[in-house]
């Protein structure tokens, strides 16, 4: 009797420990469930880069939409994907990277395949930092050119950042329609790099408020279009509505950097809408084609390329001085615009892609009237502006001398200005009090009327209120005893720190001057050097303690404010 209470003392423990654990399991299963958060390591997944993780990955994917959605996490390592089959995205679903985690694509040979399926669905994110690397190197098959990193076809709400693609056998990111919807609606694309991709970098078909900002995209090449971004419908029946472009990076992309091709669309009843903030940085090349007969607006910074309302068609003429061979300015994008003397023409040329033109013409004498006019695309013609051919301004900067252009611009834009003996001494030494109120101007800040915190600069001082507006902006500081020195000179190296902070300059010059490597401001120098705003002497200094002359003060603001003396 004592043996069989025995025995069965021992199953009742055995039956409350399978108990407990099922109860720690559901428990845990539970408090996952609540938080909407799962790692992917859960399902299964190998990170090995020599085993198919695709199934796993989709299976934490449907047990996450299964529950009404949530957040797949997938931390750093190398997740083999199957692109035929795709990780296949659902309704209320984000996938979260890990810096680190990559998406590496099974050779296949696939016509079309997508790494991420975004379709038919709302609301999806895929945030972190993942770097998607396709087989465009090891693709099995010659034909096709539709193999996607990610497609985001009839989609709602749908957040792409900071994603890497690369080497893709057709697009990095494709955004179009099917059959159940024929736009995406309410996307964004944020900080993606695209690089070596086969025929895109991204290819935008038909969508509804779509946001591309600050997106990166280099070397597109193997099969047409080969652009940075193509916009390009399928069909009049597409969509391009309120298309947005920001600050844009585009480089040795075999074709354009940015290119719209409007052919698909001629006389649809869906009017586009695409705003590009700059072309700055597109240095591949931006073409619109097949404009005629589409409704709509296309805006390039402040110029419009086609675009339905009314607005100032007159072109903005930039001075024109006695030893000028050119006449330049702003206009309505693909305008023609004519230069007239006594009503002959002496030349014309069309504005380019942000509106400006160069227009080559014979050297005009001081006090010649030249008439400008411009036409748009609809043949509509401007007022004519009159522009009178200017001498130069000061006897003692000569047509001939080094800084001629560059003085001329900054005094045409009343930052800086002469002397009352009628010179500009351009060889004058750049006080600190002038630097502050040359880059306040410069940069168009709004005039602070206080007396700034400095021992030495009164209530009464010339510059105060450029000083006071310097130091808010963080462009100037005094030194350590409260004062500010205005009369002190401002040296190269000075000149250097305030130019990178007033401008953001970026970057690091490989240019190693002899007589930098100890100063305090070797990276401001070499910021300017790498945007080619300074540059040394042939003697491989750069004369950090130099004094900086009105001359050179000049030239370096010119440079800053305008890529075309550089």
């Amino acid at each position: 009797m004592e043996k069989s209470k025995l025995i069965f003392s021992r199953k009742e423990q055995f039956f409350a420990f399978l108990i407990s654990i099922f109860f720690m399991v559901s428990i845990s299963t539970q408090v996952e469930s609540l938080s909407n958060k799962i790692n992917v390591l859960s399902y299964g997944v190998t990170l090995d880069d020599l085993v198919d993780d695709t199934k796993a990955i989709q299976e934490a994917i449907d047990y996450q939409n299964e529950i009404g959605g949530g957040e797949i996490f997938f931390p750093k390592g190398v997740y083999l994907v199957d692109a035929i089959s795709s990780i296949v995205v659902k309704d209320n679903i984000t996938l979260n990277f890990e810096k680190g985690a990559i998406l590496k694509t099974i050779p296949n040979s696939a016509e079309n395949y997508q790494v991420i399926r975004i379709s038919n669905v709302k609301n999806v994110q895929v945030i972190g930092n993942v770097e998607i690397i396709g087989e465009r190197d090891q693709h099995l098959g010659t034909t096709g050119e539709w193999g996607m990193g990610i497609s985001i076809r009839g989609s709602n709400n749908v957040l792409i950042e900071n994603v890497i693609i690369n080497n893709m056998w057709g697009d990095g990111i494709y955004i179009g329609s099917t059959s159940i919807q024929n736009y995406s609606e309410n996307i964004k694309v944020i900080n993606p790099i695209l690089n070596n991709n086969r025929r895109q970098g991204i290819s935008v078909i038909s969508v509804k408020n779509l946001e591309i900002n600050s997106a990166k995209i280099t070397n597109t090449n193997g099969t047409p279009p080969q652009c940075g971004i193509d916009i390009e419908p399928n069909n009049s029946m597409e969509f391009l509505e309120n298309v947005k472009i920001i600050n844009l990076s585009t480089n040795n992309n075999k074709s354009l950097g940015l290119k719209i091709y409007l052919g698909t669309i001629k006389n649809s009843s869906n009017p586009i809408s695409i705003y590009i903030d700059s072309l700055n940085n597109v240095f591949d090349g931006f073409g619109v084609s097949e404009a005629s007969g589409v409704s709509g607006e296309i805006k390039v910074g402040e110029h419009y390329y086609i675009t339905d309302r009314e607005i100032n068609k007159n072109p903005i003429v930039e001075e024109v001085y006695e030893f000028s061979s050119f006449v330049t300015g702003n206009i309505q994008v693909n305008s023609l615009i004519v230069v007239k003397v006594n009503n002959v023409e002496i030349g014309s040329a069309r504005s380019n892609s942000e509106g400006k033109f160069n227009i080559k013409i014979p050297v005009q004498k001081a006090k010649t009237l030249l008439s400008v006019t411009a036409v748009d695309l609809k043949g509509e013609p401007s007022n004519i502006v009159n522009k009178v051919v200017k001498g130069k301004a000061y006897p003692d900067v000569d047509f001939n001398h080094w800084a001629y252009k560059e003085i001329e611009y900054i005094l045409e834009r009343n930052i800086i200005s002469g002397y009352p003996s009628g010179d500009f001494k351009p060889e004058n030494k750049t006080s600190r009090a002038e630097a502050a109120k040359m880059l306040v101007l410069a940069l168009k800040l709004e005039i602070i009327n206080v007396s700034p915190k400095y021992k030495d600069v009164s209530s009464q001082h010339w510059a105060k209120d450029y000083i006071a507006t310097a130091t808010k902006a963080g462009l100037f500081g005094g030194y350590p005893d409260g004062s500010f020195r205005p009369n002190n000179i401002l040296t190269r190296a000075e000149m250097s720190k305030i130019l990178v902070i007033a401008y953001k300059f970026e970057g690091e010059s490989s240019v190693n001057f002899s007589d930098v490597s100890n100063s305090w401001a070797k990276s401001y120098i070499s910021k300017l050097v790498i945007n080619d705003i300074a540059t040394g002497f042939p003697d491989n200094t750069f004369k950090p303690n130099t004094p900086t002359t009105r001359a050179q003060f000049s030239t370096f603001l010119a440079r800053s404010m305008d890529n075309k003396f550089r």
